[in-house]
């Protein structure tokens, strides 16, 4: 038989309340779990025998994104974490950290976001506004405030000036700037881990955290389990889990991939003089044996780039050699289902809105060739 707590009872709405009561005054915790709200009167007990705690009517939106934050360092990763403190702290806080978050109103917030649409880029703006409506439904549900004042905000729309990622530093590379880029990195020290990348479309971070275990030449394939990510310091680890669920997968080994991984090993055993590679080391170093990530491969591409003298290449980034990977498997005949289980996307839509363009150019291409009546 369960445990039943004095003033806890199950809410409508399926979260748990506790009551209590200090000096003769109420006090309501939320949770959604019995354990959380627990947790919860604990801490408020604290806060008040302090002198620490506010009252619901006079919260801040600073005082409030501060308990917000604790709680969704317990649910997501570090490194959304910090993109969260890193967005509120440059586009939230000087504008909305004092106001209290029972006298936010829409159209204030309606006027807000349109500010940030003045200031920053779409993708910002729509954090910033994630955040906030993240923020409010939170403290609909502890109470603070009855309504979400950004629930019903005006869509966002893009900028008619900015450039579809894909079309900028995300684009596929060319053959020819491939083949032009390749032939000028073959003296870098990451060229082994560029050539993987554009083997397997995997992601930078994913490169990073590949270990020699992970190598599975007996099945056949590359276990995807983790990647790079960057505590709330900002240091760069490598973590327990991969970007999302999806992410975790296997990637097929063919000819071409376990070439690169005997270059990689040869590479390793002439800078490091031992002939034994060792299951846990990862499978790439940076070139004062730090970790691999993005900005680690993004620098070899700017040295590689200033190289490059027949040709000026538009800049891209590491993301381009996942996109260089897909399109070109798209146009070998890999079916859109198959390149998402080894892109890692998180739906057939997803890889299908990236990629699905490149059918249509093949459709057109082979309409082409189709001549029924000779004419």
């Amino acid at each position: 038989m369960s445990k039943r707590y004095v003033g806890m009872h199950l809410r409508k709405d399926g979260r748990y309340e506790k009551r209590f009561t200090i000096d003769r005054k109420r006090y309501s915790v939320f949770g959604h779990s019995c354990k959380e709200c627990i947790e919860k009167e604990l801490i408020r007990r604290k806060e008040i025998a302090e002198h620490r705690y506010v009252k619901n009517q006079n919260v801040t939106v600073n005082q409030y994104f501060n308990e917000w934050i604790i709680q969704k360092e317990q649910e997501v990763k570090a490194t959304t974490v910090r993109l969260y403190k890193i967005i509120y702290k440059n586009q939230i806080a000087q504008i909305m950290g004092t106001r209290k978050i029972q006298d936010l109103e829409r159209r204030e917030l309606v006027s807000f976001q349109s500010k940030l649409g003045q200031q920053y880029t779409t993708s910002t703006t729509k954090k910033a506004i994630n955040i906030i409506k993240q923020l409010l439904e939170s403290a609909v549900i502890d109470g603070i405030t009855t309504v979400n004042a950004a629930e019903y905000l005006p869509k966002i729309k893009k900028k008619s000036n900015e450039r579809v990622a894909r079309e900028t530093i995300h684009r596929a590379l060319t053959e020819e700037e491939l083949k032009l880029f390749l032939k000028y990195a073959q003296t870098d020290w990451n060229y082994n881990a560029i050539c993987l990348l554009l083997a397997t479309g995997m992601r930078a971070g994913e490169l990073g955290a590949l270990y020699w275990s992970d190598i599975d030449y007996k099945n056949n394939v590359i276990h995807i389990t983790k990647t790079v990510t960057v505590n709330q310091n900002g240091k760069s680890i490598i973590g327990t889990t991969p970007k999302t669920q999806k992410s975790k997968r296997d990637i097929p080994l063919n000819a071409e991939i376990r070439n690169i991984l005997s270059k990689q090993r040869n590479f390793i055993s002439m800078w490091t003089a031992e002939r034994i590679i060792k299951l846990n080391d990862t499978v790439f170093n940076a070139e004062m044996q730090g970790i691999v990530y993005a900005k680690t491969i993004n620098n070899s591409i700017k040295r590689i780039l200033k190289r490059i003298e027949e040709i000026e290449i538009k800049p891209f980034t590491a993301h381009a050699f996942r996109s260089t990977f897909a399109s070109m498997a798209v146009k070998k005949g890999m079916p859109l289902n198959v390149l998402k289980e080894i892109m890692g996307h998180a739906s057939y839509s997803m890889t299908a809105d990236l990629y699905g363009h490149i059918y249509d150019e093949q459709k057109q291409e082979s309409m082409e060739d189709v001549k029924i009546i000779m004419m």
